[in-house]
């Protein structure tokens, strides 16, 4: 689902950010700029592509030529209550796949409205570019910190973990630590073996949910299809993201905060950039 990217550009990560079916106002002058792009899915280790399109009006309207008489019929398109509400952007995710609506008539009345008499393509393009951070942030914050709404085996287990170990738990192990030391050495040598056992209980609590993961192929193999355990709740996908890949991010908490925090930080270095603003009768140099 990738734009044709820059001549003699490689992505880096398995999943992009396109613009490919976003059909609405300034298309023409807008395209990804992808090392950018690929920098920030790299970064937070998005497990999905993510799609800018505009945003699904409530209905449309269809027309069938029947003869010479053309007969409306108006289909109900899927309602928006499903999709998670920001203003004028609004994400949903499908499948592996984060959609990004942007709501283009409305951002182009406000662009019209507050930009009387200025450059309407490039405050547009900057506004469009506000939203589809906005955006990509709510996709960050539902898939690091929600699973995606995929409530399977290593989010609850995850989850479970990191508010027992990390919030309750490691503080008042290092408390004591603190408390029972009697000199700076002492101090060190504390706070390093807490940490020594912190990261080794995240390596076995993540290594469990990629042995949960090899159970549940296992037992959807023996059975011919997909095992749901209770009510819905499943084996957890490899892709998910609350799957660590990598052996250093075993040692990672098991709730994705890092790839959150990270994300954020870069969407706030270089999300200005991730749109460009396209030239379509550059000056001859």
């Amino acid at each position: 689902m990738a734009e044709h990217a820059p001549q003699g550009y490689q992505f880096k990560h398995h999943k992009v950010v396109s613009l490919d079916e976003y059909r609405g106002v300034a298309r023409d002058i807008m395209e990804v700029n992808h090392p950018v792009a690929d920098g920030f899915m790299q970064t937070a280790d998005i497990r999905g592509d993510i799609a800018i399109i505009q945003k699904p009006q409530d209905r449309a309207i269809d027309y069938d030529q029947i003869g010479t008489v053309r007969i409306a019929k108006f289909l109900q398109m899927p309602r928006m209550d499903v999709w998670n509400r920001n203003n004028i952007v609004q994400t949903r995710k499908e499948s592996d796949t984060w959609y990004v609506a942007v709501n283009d008539q409305e951002l182009a009345q406000h662009v019209s409205r507050s930009n009387e008499g200025g450059n309407f393509d490039k405050a547009y393009v900057d506004a469009f570019q506000q939203e589809v951070n906005k955006g990509i942030k709510d996709v960050l914050k539902r898939e690091k910190l929600l699973n995606g709404g995929e409530y399977n085996i290593a989010f609850l287990s995850s989850y479970w973990t990191f508010l027992t170990k990390d919030l309750l738990l490691l503080p008042l192990v290092e408390m004591e630590t603190l408390l029972h030391s009697s000199s700076p050495v002492e101090v060190l040598h504390g706070t390093a073996t807490v940490a020594a056992l912190y990261a080794g209980a995240n390596a076995a609590f993540n290594v469990l949910n990629l042995f949960a993961v090899g159970w549940g192929k296992l037992r959807d193999k023996a059975i011919g299809g997909r095992d749901l355990l209770y009510k819905g709740i499943s084996y957890p996908e490899y892709d998910d993201p609350f799957i660590r890949h990598s052996i250093p991010e075993l040692l990672l908490p098991t709730v994705p905060v890092d790839r959150l925090t990270r994300g954020m930080v870069y969407l706030k270095d270089h999300g200005r950039d991730l749109i460009n603003k396209v030239e379509l009768n550059p000056t001859p140099e």
